[in-house]
């Protein structure tokens, strides 16, 4: 469903409208912004540091945030046009969808690969990472190093490391048969990490997880104990909707955690303070007329507490939180994260409307 990051955007005045506040004020102090422009994004849990992507010109590079420094970096500007690993990227060529390893010493993420062309399609974007590749750097941005070598029209998409920082997931797509998803044909890749002595990171024993056949798939992350994996997908629903699953490495065993057939949830996240508390994103606020096509979708921030769910936004919602009536552009809330403390919500706010979107990275101080 990345896609839909690509399209909508948003430029966020604030949240307050005609006097309406557009989160939750039982579970939310306030939201303010941190990036005027942003994508995805990664909040290192003993750093502080913030990794995040953002468009530069006419691609899209990654950006760093030093909180001991309190300075940001661009990280890939030094790629255009230059060669590594036998890969010359161009101007064009979009970098990003950052995620530290857990030491917070190298940042895995994506780019478009030689098989891409300049005048590329929608699905060659960042968000649905067609003809593109997985690379690594270090935290300043040297030694960056091509982790895979996909063959042409295969995508790679959202990876994350263990919290041990020993395995690595990823969501790859490996053909266009439309019978299987709205988005073709997807799988699970799974590989270990080994750090050699010389501080270089690698990927080695690539397996494949597809727990529900040849569907969409994409990946959020590992289960604090990193025993289970976590990822979304049209396992059990229809080709336009989404539900968020974990997956038991040892036993095998599959979980549907949303079981929404009509909704879409995606982007879940475990709160870092709290195991049983965990954050996704959901359409559930409003009757989504998903046969309709992407365009009709909007989303809003939830979170999980106790098995119960809770709204935490409501930038959709014109008259103000946990009103009915709409407002007349789509807000979207995707790729969020936690502070180290569970206390903060970094998060990219979408809005489009005819001829218009932007994007931006707001932050949601939770009570």
């Amino acid at each position: 469903m990345k896609a839909i990051l690509l399209i909508l955007s948003l430029s966020l005045a604030g949240h307050l409208l005609h006097g309406q506040i557009y989160y939750n004020p039982e579970l939310v102090d306030s939201v303010t912004t941190f990036s005027k422009i942003g994508g995805r994004m990664d909040w290192h849990k003993e750093s502080g540091n913030i990794v995040y992507d953002q468009q530069e010109e006419k691609s899209c590079d990654i950006f760093i945030y030093y909180a001991n420094r309190d300075t940001t970096l661009n990280l890939t500007a030094d790629m255009n046009n230059n060669t590594f690993n036998g890969q010359t990227v161009k101007s064009w060529q979009h970098r990003g969808q950052p995620a530290f390893h857990p030491s917070g010493k190298f940042i895995v993420f994506q780019t478009m690969n030689d098989h891409a062309s300049e005048k590329y399609k929608t699905p060659e974007l960042l968000s649905l990472g067609v003809n593109n590749d997985l690379w690594v750097m270090n935290l300043d941005g040297s030694n960056k190093k091509k982790l895979t070598q996909n063959p042409e029209g295969f995508s790679v998409l959202h990876p994350h490391f263990s919290h041990d920082g020993k395995k690595i997931i990823w969501a790859e797509k490996y053909n266009d048969c439309k019978r299987k998803s709205t988005f073709g044909a997807w799988r699970i890749r799974i590989a270990d990490v080994e750090i050699t002595e010389s501080n270089n990171l690698t990927l080695n024993n690539v397996a494949t997880i597809q727990p529900g056949g040849e569907k969409w798939y994409e990946t959020h992350g590992f289960s604090l104990d990193d025993n289970k994996i976590i990822f979304s997908g049209n396992l059990d629903t229809d080709l336009k909707a989404n539900d968020i699953y974990t997956y038991d490495l040892e036993n095998k065993t599959l979980t549907n955690l949303t079981e929404s057939p009509s909704t879409w949830e995606e982007m879940h996240n475990y709160n870092p303070s709290n195991s049983s508390e965990y954050s996704y994103i959901s359409s559930s606020f409003f009757d989504w007329k998903n046969r309709w096509g992407w365009a009709t979708l909007r989303t809003e921030l939830y979170i999980n507490r106790g098995g119960n769910p809770h709204q935490l936004t409501g930038f959709n919602q014109k008259m103000g939180f946990g009103t009915e009536e709409l407002t007349k552009k789509h807000y979207f809330i995707g790729d969020h994260c936690y502070s180290a403390d569970g206390k903060s919500i970094l998060a990219v706010l979408a809005e489009v409307a005819v001829g218009e979107s932007t994007s931006k990275i707001i932050q949601i101080h939770l009570k």
